[in-house]
């Protein structure tokens, strides 16, 4: 049986009808927090491993740095259609995956994401259009922002930096912001998924012109 943090939120008095496709609902950030750590564990040695040998350390497994808590955990997860849900051990669409906080440009706790070994990512609630967005807004000194292109790349880096999770949603949150990547091909890809069409432009035409 899945159990994701939507579920919390249709037992609560429901307010202004959201849009299903969103997956959005009013949940907090502390029951955010309180959902991810229940339904996932702490990292095990060889998980932990795992990741030591692909460049993520000890501190980048622990915790966001400059903020309490955070660690990266292990869940049974179902991915669909781009989002995910906690599962339990006995679901057959299960899969094993590592879970992260993703917080909003403020730093405070939106939403879960979990990522595993072939690459899948996705969110649980779809709130977050960046992972590591409180690095959008953090000073840097006239230092572009850099942006990865996988969660381990951005793991790696001590979390430094940022990783798209909904590029749509992306292009709006970068307009103006300088960034930097890792590959050519990498910032290639960024040019075009983060170029915003121009708006419509209508022209009014007077009466006298008429």
């Amino acid at each position: 049986m899945t159990c994701d943090l939507r579920t919390i939120a249709a037992a609560e008095p429901a307010g202004e009808p959201q849009p299903d496709a969103q997956r959005t609902v009013s949940l907090a950030p502390q029951e955010v927090a309180i959902e991810f750590f229940k339904r996932s564990r702490p990292l095990d040695d060889r998980q932990c491993e795992w990741l030591r040998r692909r460049g993520v350390s000890d501190a980048a497994m622990a915790a966001d740095p400059g903020y309490e808590g955070a660690p990266i955990r292990a869940g049974r997860v179902v991915f669909a259609a781009g989002v995910f849900d906690f599962a339990d051990d006995e679901d057959e669409d299960a899969v094993a995956a590592f879970v992260a906080i993703a917080r909003d440009e403020r730093g405070i706790t939106s939403d879960a994401v979990a990522f595993d070994a072939a690459g899948r990512v996705a969110c649980s609630l779809k709130r977050e259009a960046l992972l590591g967005a409180q690095r959008v807004i953090t000073p840097r000194l006239g230092e572009p922002l850099h942006i990865f292109p996988t969660v381990l790349e951005w793991l790696a880096s001590d979390r430094r930096g940022v990783v798209v999770l909904d590029w749509r949603l992306a292009a709006g949150q970068l307009a103006g912001v300088s960034l930097k990547t890792t590959t050519v091909e990498f910032g290639r890809l960024l040019r075009e998924r983060l170029a915003r069409p121009a708006p419509p432009i209508f022209i009014e035409q007077s009466e006298a012109a008429a």
